[in-house]
């Protein structure tokens, strides 16, 4: 039995994927022409954003309002641009990722790379549906008002608002639903390209983690009756199914080395800007509740503000799983009765905990390691920026 990850298991990130043009099996002139139209599209929401700067006066609350939602659009263009720079890098890692499928050896094996791509599939799911709460609510927000006052006979304007502060340099009046279809396809654009490029990596991720649980249950069999006086034959090939365990975890880190090298910079980037834009949002967030200012304004700052959080958060959880899938290799090895092994597979085994004694994870650019702990000191940092941001008011 052989699987194939393109149709079974990453079907839904093809799909969400060519809806931004970042499939990388699929690049024709057309979907060259696609990435260049939709990165100006966002490119220029960034821009148009930040010429307020040039018109309107310079305070604090001001400062807050652009560069809450300008950071967000930051980081839709970094990980779109990282994506883009990156096609045959994503391309090469599906078929490292697939060379390795085929070179599964049984039918547990299988079934376990199949319970980690379902896995996969199961959050990639949920995560469209909230993508497509998240494109419907933002462009509804603006019509809200309409809404409430058409059909609920709430006393609002009848007329849709701009969420965003903006400067086109034209009459907004004249221009308002022109410019509104803008920062909206812009929001969607990047909103999509965000969630799209986010579970695919993280498919790939949840792939590697798989691998690494292979190596785990490919020690546990080779090793689940250690005896010391065994046949040569016998020796032998347990001598093989140890070195499978040991190729095929060699491969996994390998597969994640070259995950987090091609996207570290990225990573590192929506991790310093994703650090700015909670804090910017949690700011706005509580300036709207004391303020009471138009509900809104408040929603949309919890949204930004929830779905950098999620973003932020999934990364480092899944940069822990790959290190605890590691370790869980180590630990297998560590609970058979290796010294009864004969001498040939002991020094094999002592050969692979000895490498135990460095940990293996996800260090983005040297500096950032992805983890549980990192996701705790960013939301830390994050609060304590707002604590500034709130003391300069």
């Amino acid at each position: 039995m052989t699987i194939c990850l393109k149709t079974q298991h990453f079907n839904l990130n093809r799909i969400l994927l060519l809806l931004v043009g970042l499939w990388p099996y699929e690049q024709s002139k057309l979907v060259h022409l696609q990435l260049i139209l939709f990165f100006g599209i966002l490119s220029s929401s960034v821009i148009f954003q930040l010429t307020v700067f040039l018109t309107a006066q310079f305070t604090i609350d001001l400062v807050v309002q652009v560069l809450s939602v300008v950071s967000l659009n930051v980081t839709f263009m970094i990980t779109y641009n990282a994506f883009w720079a990156n096609t045959h890098t994503v391309r090469l890692l599906g078929e490292q990722l697939q060379h390795m499928c085929n070179e599964l050896r049984d039918g547990n094996e299988i079934a376990i790379i199949q319970k980690y791509g379902n896995d996969a599939k199961r959050i990639t799911i949920i995560f469209i549906f909230l993508l497509v709460c998240y494109v419907i609510s933002f462009n509804m927000l603006s019509f809200m008002p309409y809404f409430l006052s058409a059909i609920l006979h709430i006393n609002e304007s009848n007329h849709p608002m701009q969420l965003f502060l903006t400067e086109y340099f034209v009459d907004e009046e004249k221009y308002f639903y022109l410019i509104l279809l803008h920062t909206n396809v812009a929001f969607s654009i990047g909103g999509t390209a965000f969630a799209a490029t986010g579970l695919m990596l993280l498919s790939y991720v949840e792939h590697s983690c798989g691998m690494f649980q292979i190596a785990s249950y490919r020690l546990e069999k080779a090793l689940g009756n250690v005896l010391e006086n065994i046949s040569a034959e016998k020796e032998m090939m347990q001598y093989r199914q140890i070195v499978y365990a040991i190729t095929i975890h060699r491969d996994a880190m390998e597969f994640s080395t070259l995950f987090i090298s091609n996207f570290g910079n990225s990573f590192f980037g929506v991790a310093v800007v994703g650090v700015l834009c909670m804090s910017l949002n949690f700011f706005g967030i509580s300036r709207t509740l004391l303020h009471k200012e138009h509900f809104m304004q408040l929603a949309k700052h919890f949204i930004i503000a929830f779905s950098i959080v999620m973003y932020i958060f999934l990364s480092n959880y899944f940069g822990q799983q790959v290190t605890d899938h590691d370790n869980h290799v180590y630990l297998t090895a560590y609970n058979v009765y290796w010294y009864k092994a004969p001498i040939r597979i002991q020094k094999l085994i002592l050969f692979l905990i000895e490498r135990s004694t460095k940990s293996f994870n996800l260090r983005v650019v040297g500096v950032l390691v992805a983890s549980i702990e990192r996701f705790a000191s960013l939301m830390k940092t994050s609060i304590s920026y707002f604590t500034v941001i709130h003391s300069l008011q």
